[in-house]
């Protein structure tokens, strides 16, 4: 998982929960979420940023980056990346059936293990707590984030982890 990759998955996401808008879209990293997209050590991350923002300038735009006081970082996509990214990036089979299934009223945490199961024979399930469980797929080409779902009262709630981000969480 790369930053590239990851900026693009999100932008999609939000895409298929509100729809498209041509407009800017702005993104919020935590800074070691960064610096794990990015592969950047400590006191590499500024250099990090600028070369990625130079590398995505031609699809993207100019990426403007500040840092909030809360050790997170703000990524702006200007209007053409966001348009770039709904024009030229396929949307994920998976991703829009699982968004459309968790609206759903009475979803349960077992119509999520059918729903990865429809897409694959592999797939890992960690039960977190009785009302809790991540999911992934073995094979990343299908989906290469972790799903942690809640079941609570009031539906289905989830986080989506890269793999990394949800070792050091769990």
């Amino acid at each position: 998982m790369d930053f590239k990759q990851h900026l693009y998955d999100t932008v999609k996401e939000w895409e298929l929960k509100i729809g498209y808008q041509k407009e800017a879209m702005q993104l919020y990293y935590p800074k070691e979420s960064l610096q794990d997209l990015l592969g950047a050590e400590e006191g590499q991350l500024a250099s990090a940023l600028e070369k990625v923002t130079e590398e995505l300038q031609s699809e993207l735009g100019k990426l403007y980056i500040s840092k909030l006081e809360d050790n997170r970082f703000c990524i702006r996509i200007p209007s053409e990346g966001v348009e770039y990214i709904h024009t030229n990036i396929a949307t994920s089979p998976f991703l829009k059936a699982f968004l459309e299934m968790i609206v759903l009223p009475n979803t349960t945490l077992d119509d999520i293990e059918k729903l990865f199961y429809q897409f694959s024979s592999q797939v890992n399930i960690q039960k977190v707590e009785e009302s809790a469980r991540g999911f992934w797929f073995q094979d990343e080409t299908i989906d290469p984030y972790v799903y942690y779902i809640e079941q609570e009262e009031f539906g289905i709630q989830y986080h989506r982890f890269t793999r990394s981000e949800y070792k050091k969480n769990m």
